[in-house]
C-alpha cells in the first residue's frame, strides 16, 4: 500500500492543475474551520491558523522547495522565465500558493508552484488556473 501511494504521489505531483483542483476542494473545508472549534488539547490545532479559515504563512521547508523547484524545471509556471539562476542571476524565484492562504488554501506541497516576482505580484491573492505547459518525455 506505501509504494501505491508513493507512485500515486509521484505522479499527481507532476500534475500542477489536478493539485490545483484538490486544493481548492480542502480550502473549502478549511475555509469553515473556526479557532474556536478546538478543544483545549487540540490547541496546537488552533495555532496553526492566523484567523478563521485561513492558516498562517510558513516558509516552505528546503525539501518541499526543491521538489517544486525542479518538478517547474526551475522556471516560472507562468510566463515560463528561467529562476534557475544559470541564464539569468537577477530573476527570483518564489514559491506561490495555487489555492491562496487567504482563500482557505493550504501549507503543503502540493498547493506549491514557482513564480517570478513579476507574475507573483500581478496574482497576489487570487486564484489562478496553474499552467498546464509540462515537459513531454517522448
Amino acid at each position: 500500500m506505501a509504494r501505491i501511494a508513493d507512485e500515486v504521489f509521484y505522479v499527481m505531483f507532476l500534475n500542477r492543475r489536478a493539485l490545483a483542483n484538490l486544493n481548492e476542494f480542502l480550502a473549502r473545508y478549511a475555509g469553515e474551520v473556526s479557532r474556536d472549534n478546538f478543544d483545549t488539547d487540540e490547541a496546537s490545532l488552533a495555532d496553526l491558523f492566523a484567523r478563521d479559515g485561513e492558516l498562517k504563512r510558513v516558509r516552505p521547508p528546503m525539501w518541499a522547495r526543491r521538489a517544486v523547484f525542479y518538478r517547474d524545471r526551475g522556471r516560472c509556471t507562468a510566463c515560463g522565465a528561467d529562476l534557475s539562476g544559470l541564464i539569468d542571476t537577477l530573476s527570483v524565484g518564489n514559491y506561490d500558493h495555487m489555492m491562496p492562504l487567504a482563500r482557505g488554501g493550504l501549507n503543503d506541497v502540493t498547493n506549491l508552484q514557482l513564480l517570478c516576482e513579476n507574475c507573483n505580484s500581478k496574482k497576489s491573492d487570487r486564484v489562478v488556473a496553474p499552467s498546464n505547459r509540462y515537459r513531454r518525455w517522448y
